[in-house]
């Protein structure tokens, strides 16, 4: 909006649409508010077809690849010429965003062209840990330039690649061959480890058992080693009292008035015997 055509007491009030579009198309009034004076409505219809150059590219974009991989990020967008538009690419360094160009490593080019759609890849050939970073496309046209969404890449450290650590195989017809055997492989190693740890843990147990039965029998021997010992520094019997001449005891029970034991002989049998010596000695001196 501006003054133009001003003379001592008259000017004119613009209203300009630069690249005017569809939606500009409707009716317009211009008012004086100094006097209140309202000017009579125009109508402004704009014509032809309704097309404005777009980028694509989604919100929160994310790229993740390994180092010495490719990686190509994608900035899709939509056009009305019947020609390509001029698209750019830029990575963000702090806040400006530095302008890319194609080079060792980086490629630039169009894919998957339909009528007014078409794709702007940039590539990276061996992706780098430094092409870690926000990137962002433009579209320029001759009357303005638009800003797609910024993408993020982040390239991580070296992919482990388990297939280098495999035997080489033939492929069958199935083309799993290889897999299958290196998985049967890894089932018996599992296997015969778990045998190991077995056969260990037996043979450890009976070793400790063993060892525990020896120690058992090493003290069962010595006890019966000390027993002997006492026993062979006991005196014998006859040393400590003499033998017990059992002729010679009678257990009497209560003795008569008559009859006194002494040595198996009874005193009515010594007297006796006395008498008949008498009575032999008599009869000799007569």
């Amino acid at each position: 909006m501006e003054w133009t055509g001003r003379k001592e007491n008259t000017a004119v009030y613009l209203l300009t649409f630069v690249g005017a579009q569809l939606n500009d198309t409707g009716y317009y009034r211009c008012t004086l508010t100094t006097q209140s004076v309202i000017g009579r409505t125009v109508r402004v219809e704009i014509t032809g077809s309704e097309c404005s150059p777009q980028i694509h590219t989604e919100r929160n974009t994310k790229y993740n690849e390994s180092v010495g991989e490719s990686l190509a990020i994608q900035c899709p967008v939509s056009f009305c010429s019947k020609e390509l538009p001029v698209v750019s690419w830029c990575k963000f360094v702090g806040e400006t965003c530095e302008s890319l160009s194609a080079g060792p490593g980086r490629l630039m080019e169009w894919t998957g062209r339909k009528e007014n759609t078409a794709v702007y890849l940039l590539t990276f050939v061996g992706a780098q840990l430094n092409d870690t970073g926000y990137y962002r496309c433009t579209l320029t046209t001759q009357s303005v330039n638009t800003v797609g969404r910024t993408v993020m890449v982040k390239i991580t450290g070296h992919k482990e690649r388990t297939t280098a650590q495999l035997p080489s195989t033939t492929h069958t017809r199935g083309g799993c061959s290889g897999v299958e055997g290196s998985t049967r492989l890894g089932y018996w190693v599992i296997l015969l480890r778990i045998l190991i740890v077995i056969g260990a843990s037996s043979l450890l147990f009976y070793c400790l058992g063993t060892i525990t039965a020896n120690r058992r029998f090493s003290k069962t021997l010595r006890r019966e080693n000390v027993t002997g010992i006492n026993a062979s520094k006991t005196p014998p019997i006859s040393a400590v009292e003499p033998p017990l001449d059992i002729g010679s005891l009678h257990t009497p029970g209560p003795a008569s008035a008559n009859e006194i034991t002494y040595n198996n002989i009874t005193a009515e049998e010594t007297c006796s015997s006395v008498e008949d010596s008498n009575d032999k000695e008599q009869n000799q001196t007569a």
